[in-house]
């Protein structure tokens, strides 16, 4: 059990014992005062058959224990303010926690651009190694046919992917999509073919692709697999981008 799963487990066990306390010490407290008030009736009734020092006794001594009782809820009182500058503290470095990763990933983002070409076809593939992928290879280069990263998916399949790393501004276009699908499947023997990219498409090159079968994974996507928030392949993936 992690260290804030205990802590959980911790404050439920002390929840339910203060409230088991909590019902005992009311119930106590007012039989207590009831009791005093049957006294305090009897004393009105029979003032002359009374032990004056007994009540008197009985008067400090309970003015003294409710007194130690205040005590206690006042130390009870600092003790929650302390747990609630925690929480304050365990906020703040939540926060700082959520601010860190969205710089990380907007940071990210940028890298892709900052990459050399071999450097995001090494980024890619280890994006695929991460997800379970094997035989994940970087053959991009001169003469790779359109294949820059080959794999096996877990059920054996053949997954090529052909990347570019284009400015944002710059669609791929159908000529550089219809290059990649004249080698992927024929050359390379895909059972999933995927054009990796850090901008969008056009509209001519996501029509080819839908009817040639081929995923084109645009800047969004990218994104979002790149943090590990979605897969390369999944049952509802359709052909073409998302």
């Amino acid at each position: 059990m992690g260290e804030t799963e205990q802590t959980k487990a911790d404050m439920i066990r002390l929840r339910n014992l203060e409230a088991e306390s909590r019902l005992e010490t009311i119930r106590l407290l007012r039989s207590v005062s009831e009791s005093v008030r049957r006294t305090a009736a009897i004393v009105r009734g029979q003032p002359a058959a009374i032990d004056i020092a007994e009540h008197r006794e009985d008067i400090t001594e309970g003015r003294e224990d409710i007194a130690w009782q205040l005590n206690q809820l006042a130390e009870l009182e600092a003790v929650l303010q302390d747990q609630l500058h925690a929480y304050g503290e365990l906020e703040a470095a939540v926060d700082a926690a959520e601010r860190s990763q969205a710089n990380v990933s907007a940071q990210r983002d940028l890298d892709f651009l900052s990459l050399t070409p071999q450097q995001f076809e090494d980024a890619i593939a280890e994006f695929l190694r991460r997800d379970g992928f094997y035989e994940v290879r970087r053959v991009g280069g001169a003469g790779d046919l359109g294949a820059d990263v080959t794999a096996r998916a877990s059920d054996g399949a053949i997954v090529v992917v052909q990347c570019k790393r284009y400015h944002p501004t710059r669609l791929v276009g159908s000529g550089d999509v219809q290059r990649f699908g004249g080698t992927c499947y024929a050359v390379h023997q895909a059972d999933h073919a995927f054009f990796v990219a850090t901008t969008g498409f056009t509209a001519a090159a996501i029509d080819y692709a839908k009817r040639v079968g081929m995923y084109l994974v645009d800047a969004a996507w990218l994104r979002r697999w790149a943090r590990g928030e979605d897969t390369l392949i999944t049952p509802e993936a359709a052909p073409s981008s998302r």
